[in-house]
């Protein structure tokens, strides 16, 4: 092992995650570094190794439960016991006497590298390790801390966000999506929080379940089964929103307020206990948001909106069906399964009494967009819906 060049990379770049990719190259094999709780805080492995096993332990910034267990009982031993395809050495990682966490070496054979060579890598990583803990000489938040706070809008951008996630498993942390499960007291039947936080975090690993504004929020990966999470939380009658693709943990906030508005609309509308799709409420939350301007809708559209109210009419309706097939009176019929006269009756009122230009290219978009917020206000929101997602 070459020692000066991991302490060249030490000494020049105040970097967890370069020291461990410097520390994967000199022992020739992937590295991961926990923290105590086994949250994987970095890790490197060189391009062209694939494993699942650790393919699914990076993705979960955590390690497999099997080798949790082995590390737990590996009683200052350095090689554990063979998972499915590797075998493991591991040393811990401690800032005097208190433990930080782990290394793990990833072996493709039960050769231990040197003791000396272990302890000098791991006293770097180490240093490194509680250095990226702390800021201004104080220790980070926790992790779920830390997310609260980015929630609650603290982080000035994303960089300042990286610093105060450096040092936790969120540093690396990358899940797919998250679920937002409303807690309002009369849904929860079966079990209180801390219990439903529990078989929430036994039942999806690497879930990381915490409470925050009174809802619950639960991270997804890709491996995780929705149709079973639905199952279980419809099982519990509780009313949840899965969010859309979160590219990058930073998103996070943004996501949390889209899913909280559609979970907020559903409680309104007093909805059945199920998961539902954030992105199949997405255009009706956009348009209900324009719709709460008292100055949204305008002339012509705001005399139809009221003519429909006075009357029971469905002119506006009529309207946007029609412009949505194109002007087709064909296909607005078999949409409204309304006979032909009918429709062109109500085509007819509307351009000589409302004088609404039904034909002009300019106009249409217009049209479109203020009719969509009248029919909101009449109550046909579910033309807004997506078809919703199964599981």
């Amino acid at each position: 092992m070459n020692k000066e060049l991991l302490l060249n990379v030490f000494l020049r770049n105040d970097s967890l995650n370069l020291l461990v990719e410097a520390v994967s190259a000199s022992f020739g094999c992937p590295v991961i570094v926990t923290d105590s709780a086994f949250h994987i805080v970095s890790a490197f492995a060189a391009t062209g190794f694939s494993d699942e096993e650790y393919r699914r332990a990076v993705a979960h910034s955590e390690l497999p439960l099997t080798v949790c267990e082995a590390i737990s009982a590996h009683r200052g031993e350095r090689l554990l016991g063979e998972s499915d395809t590797h075998r493991y050495c591991v040393g811990e990682l401690k800032c005097g006497e208190v433990r930080l966490g782990y290394m793990l070496y990833v072996l493709d054979s039960g050769k231990i590298p040197n003791e000396n060579d272990c302890l000098f890598a791991e006293r770097l990583v180490a240093k490194q390790f509680n250095a990226e803990r702390r800021s201004g000489g104080i220790v980070t938040d926790t992790a779920e801390e830390i997310l609260t706070e980015l929630l609650d809008g603290k982080f000035s951008d994303e960089e300042v966000f990286r610093l105060q996630a450096a040092g936790t498993f969120l540093a690396s942390f990358r899940p797919s999506r998250f679920v937002l499960i409303g807690l309002s007291p009369a849904e929860v039947r079966h079990t209180d929080e801390a219990g439903l936080s529990h078989e929430l975090a036994c039942s999806f690993r690497a879930s990381h379940p915490f409470l925050y504004d009174g809802n619950m929020i639960v991270f997804l990966h890709e491996d995780h089964d929705t149709s079973l999470l639905s199952q279980f939380l419809c099982e519990q009658r509780l009313c949840a929103v899965i969010s859309e693709r979160l590219e990058r943990l930073y998103d996070l906030r943004d996501a949390y307020r889209t899913a909280w508005e559609v979970l907020h609309y559903l409680q309104g509308k007093h909805c059945a206990p199920a998961v539902y799709e954030s992105r199949d409420y997405a255009l009706l939350m956009h348009l209900v948001n324009m719709e709460k301007r008292s100055d949204c809708l305008g002339e012509p559209i705001g005399a139809l909106y009221r003519y429909d109210t006075e009357n029971g009419s469905e002119l506006c309706l009529t309207l946007y069906t029609y412009l949505c097939c194109r002007h087709s009176l064909q296909e607005t019929c078999e949409r409204l399964f309304t006979h032909r006269n009918t429709v062109q009756y109500r085509i007819r009122k509307i351009r000589e009494d409302f004088g609404v230009d039904t034909d002009s290219p300019d106009a249409c978009l217009p049209l479109l967009l203020t009719l969509a917020l009248a029919l909101i206000r009449l109550g046909h929101e579910e033309l807004f819906i997506r078809k919703q997602s199964s599981f």
